[in-house]
């Protein structure tokens, strides 16, 4: 029975597949066969106990072993999301911390969007943006199928991105206007590593982690490369770049026209916020320490000893875990600012909070609730009681 839904899937999600991308996909269907039935059950019932589902694939590929195709894509297994414990339920669980860091050129089979392009840009794995379901049957497998961004032709960009910018721009911002101009395709980003540097550190990590989900929630980009910075990127260069790219220049006044299109959703808009969100993703270690010390900080400057507004910080629980044994966490608590690896777009996804005034510095949470959006600074001033809105 679990054989026949598999490819009663498949056969619908190809069905589903724009026509004219059909002869491109070598899609391989799992057909039914019924005298292996009570094998996969007696797995399937394995899946009540501790049964890894990584283990549940090795089993299940042995019984199909001889009806998969080919042309499937191998291995995917060592990376399934959930393959370390509960602790590993975060957007970012390519984190180190975590340990679900894919190396380059491996195969993947996830779906959370700003895990995707993390993983396909700055580690140089390959994956699709997959839906939710042919992740998980891709995750059982242990196999996916080679399309798109798996091949080396759809890695290559159809835009090259020109940064003009004068200083560093937001990475949330930033992301956002690629990700709206370029939809879903390939952007080659130009002049960027100029300002951030050219080094993978844990700073420009946590950078493009934010600027990657904005490029993938505001637009639906699977990959982005940078110029002299990024793994392909750095081995490619410009030879990555289709010779009928499309280009997209973006300075000081582009990033601040995008800003500025942001739509107010609060049903009091003259009202300030009374709820701010700060980690979607979810933030890194380093990103938790730095945020830290600007808000002790700025409450120094402001004579406060706790946040004006209610505060959550959300990361991955392993980064909770280390950052509880710092000194840092203690400072932090002392500020009244709350840390939790709850998602803050399941939490907004709540019909209740749509009376709150939801203050965030995440794109992310920007475009898939009625949260309004700040920038770091303003969102800095407004929780120490400089400023806010």
């Amino acid at each position: 029975m679990l054989l026949h839904i598999l490819h009663e899937f498949l056969a619908d999600e190809v069905r589903n597949m724009e026509q004219d991308r059909l002869e491109d996909i070598p899609l391989a269907l799992v057909v039914a066969v019924e005298d292996r039935s009570a094998q996969v059950a007696s797995l399937g019932k394995q899946l009540q106990g501790d049964l890894l589902i990584a283990q549940f694939a090795e089993e299940l590929l042995c019984v199909l072993k001889d009806k998969v195709n080919s042309l499937f894509v191998v291995d995917v297994r060592p990376h399934l999301a959930i393959s370390k414990d509960s602790n590993a339920f975060s957007c970012a669980a390519y984190l180190p911390e975590i340990g679900n860091t894919p190396k380059e050129g491996d195969i993947l089979s996830w779906a959370e969007s700003s895990a995707v392009v993390f993983a396909n840009s700055v580690l140089g794995a390959r994956c699709n943006r997959n839906s939710g379901m042919l992740d998980l049957f891709g995750s059982i497998l242990g196999y996916v199928p080679e399309f798109g961004l798996l091949t080396d032709e759809g890695r290559k960009a159809k835009w090259k991105v020109i940064i003009k910018c004068t200083k560093v721009p937001e990475a949330q911002i930033l992301g956002s206007a690629i990700g709206m101009k370029v939809m879903e395709d390939v952007p080659y980003v130009i002049g960027l590593d100029k300002l951030i540097g050219n080094e993978l550190d844990d700073k420009t990590i946590g950078y493009l982690k934010d600027f990657g989900a904005a490029t993938a929630s505001n637009g639906a980009v699977g990959l982005y490369h940078i110029d002299g910075l990024t793994p392909e990127a750095k081995k490619y260069g410009e030879k990555l770049i289709l010779p009928d790219a499309k280009e997209y220049v973006i300075d000081d006044e582009e990033i601040e026209r995008v800003y500025r299109s942001y739509p107010i959703m609060w049903k009091k808009p003259n009202k300030k916020g009374n709820l701010v969100f700060i980690g979607c993703p979810h933030l890194t270690f380093e990103q938790l320490n730095s945020w830290t010390d600007r808000i002790v900080n700025g409450l120094k400057e402001t004579k406060r000893k706790k946040v004006v507004c209610r505060t959550i910080m959300t990361t991955a629980p392993d980064i909770a875990d280390k950052f509880k044994k710092t000194p840092k966490y203690n400072e932090l608590m002392a500020t009244g600012v709350k840390l939790t690896s709850i998602c803050p777009l399941m939490y907004t996804n709540n019909p209740i909070t749509k009376s709150r005034r939801v203050y965030t510095s995440s794109n992310k949470l920007r475009t898939y609730s009625f949260a309004r959006y700040a920038k770091d600074q303003e969102i800095l001033d407004f929780i120490v009681g400089k400023a806010g809105k």
